[in-house]
């Protein structure tokens, strides 16, 4: 089958998905409106798509458009002149309430595409029996656009013990990553820790170097914290996190790696022991994802989407999300404890497959599609 993704950007958390089913022998375009500094273009380079002069003009007069904003849109007849080349079987589209994917729809349905909507929205949302009455009128919203489309939607993130309350067309699909744990369990002396995330507020790196320096003494550990810099916003960001680490006097115990390309993230995850994700109401994350595909346990917070990947005490724990208390009491258990380390390493090598696999994706895929 012939399947094009249509999203603001070429998101890592694509990347696996994306092999996955060109590995399976389909057609696979991608087309977006933008692209970042960290991407991975090895399995596809994904197509940008031109922006109309009317939404450039759209922008100028409202100030609320952008290449990665609700107004953005692609020249009108162009682009539908380059869905039609490829006619797609399926459309796969991110954020059904943008201008740029409802183009893209009623173009794929002229094309006689099936469409599917994607969302990193925690399917909670939608739940059947939800009581509050904004996510009631959300979940109002998003059927009419599937019945009127006759489109399916689906979401990675989903509390599976709840599967049962997904209304009509609405699909779980997990997340899948790169499958590289080691045959050797070993843990670094001292404990390497590792975050990863743009440096701006919402990832919180000052809550996690506050919670460690109050580690106690014998808590020896090495982090490394790798971000994106790509705008001011995130320079000023990166520049008080700097300081706060010198405040703390902690330069010795922690060192920065900035915009490292996605196929230059394997060894960074292999080289340590604990991955850690202290941003607060983080919709979905991919890395601690892609760390538990190199056999790291994580620490996240109980804000972050993807928390239902995580079996607590068996594949990492979940801390209260901007308590730095709650936080240094998660690490405190891990730094000293190198039996706990190899106990969940264990658990992941010998449970990741079917969690976080392409093949797992592909399974729920394939329900979803009727192939």
């Amino acid at each position: 089958m012939k399947i094009l993704f249509v999203a603001p950007r070429f998101h890592t958390n694509q990347s696996t998905i994306v092999k996955t089913l060109i590995n399976k022998g389909h057609r696979v375009y991608f087309h977006v409106s933008t692209i970042g500094p960290t991407e991975d273009y090895s399995n596809i380079t994904p197509e940008i798509i031109e922006e109309s002069i009317l939404s450039i003009i759209r922008t100028k007069i409202f100030g609320d458009g952008g290449k990665n904003k609700k107004g953005y849109f692609p020249k009108i007849i162009k682009y539908y002149s380059v869905i039609k080349k490829i006619s797609p079987d399926i459309l796969i589209i991110r954020r059904h309430g943008r201008v740029f994917s409802y183009m893209a729809t009623f173009y794929g349905r002229l094309c006689k595409a099936k469409i599917v909507f994607y969302d990193q929205i925690h399917s909670s949302y939608y739940l059947k029996n939800h009581s509050q009455i904004n996510n009631y009128f959300k979940k109002i919203k998003l059927l009419f656009i599937l019945k009127f489309f006759n489109a399916k939607w689906f979401t990675p993130l989903h509390n599976l013990n709840n599967n049962s309350n997904l209304p009509n067309r609405c699909y779980y699909l997990p997340f899948a990553v790169d499958i590289k744990v080691n045959d050797e369990i070993k843990i670094n002396n001292p404990v390497r820790l590792l975050t990863v995330g743009k440096y701006y507020k919402r990832k919180n790196h000052n809550l996690l170097i506050n919670a460690l320096s109050q580690l106690n003494g014998d808590n020896d550990f090495h982090l490394t914290i790798v971000g994106e810099v790509s705008n001011e916003n995130h320079d000023i960001f990166f520049s008080e996190i700097k300081d706060l680490v010198k405040s703390k006097q902690m330069n010795n115990k922690i060192d920065f790696i900035t915009n490292v390309p996605f196929n230059k993230m394997k060894s960074i995850y292999k080289s340590n022991d604990l991955f850690i994700l202290p941003a607060t109401d983080e919709p979905a994350s991919i890395s601690i994802l892609e760390a538990m595909g190199y056999g790291l346990p994580v620490i996240c917070s109980d804000s972050c989407g993807t928390k239902n990947y995580i079996k607590n005490n068996y594949n990492g724990s979940i801390f209260e999300s901007g308590n730095v208390d709650s936080l240094q009491k998660h690490i405190s258990k891990y730094v000293n404890n190198f039996d706990l380390l190899i106990q969940q390493k264990k658990w992941i090598s010998e449970n990741i497959n079917g969690l976080l696999s392409g093949e797992n994706y592909y399974h729920y895929f394939k329900k979803m599609i009727n192939i």
